[in-house]
């Protein structure tokens, strides 16, 4: 089950790993990213246990503006594909739930099994 906060309880590692998991530079500066971080107002995170699966950062005024700066995850799979999964709105494919079980740490497990007689 995945977890959303805006609680800033991640470690800097943490960060790292997830920022080249997307091959993102940044990651190769993790001091700075995490002071980013820690300094932006809003920053929301997606937690599958104790793994950071996902991020975005907002930045804002705090009175009328504000803008998602970012949205990563750990799947490679872009942020509108997953969307449409949550919401039931596109037909997956097993590669793609392959790919998103990899992006929380998992093994895809699909199965036939003998139905029940009524």
């Amino acid at each position: 089950m995945l977890i959303y906060t805006e609680e800033k309880k991640f470690t800097k590692e943490q960060i790292q790993k997830l920022f080249l998991s997307v091959h993102w530079i940044s990651g190769n500066y993790p001091d700075r990213l995490y002071k980013a971080l820690m300094n932006s107002a809003t920053v929301l995170t997606v937690w599958d246990d104790e793994k950071l699966v996902g991020l975005t950062r907002v930045l804002d005024d705090n009175e009328m503006l504000a803008q998602i700066h970012y949205v990563l995850e750990r799947t490679g799979i872009n942020q509108a594909d997953i969307s449409k999964l949550e919401n039931g709105t596109r037909n997956h494919s097993v590669n793609l739930l392959k790919r998103l079980a990899d992006g929380m740490g998992m093994a895809l497990k699909i199965e036939f099994v003998t139905k029940q007689k009524a």
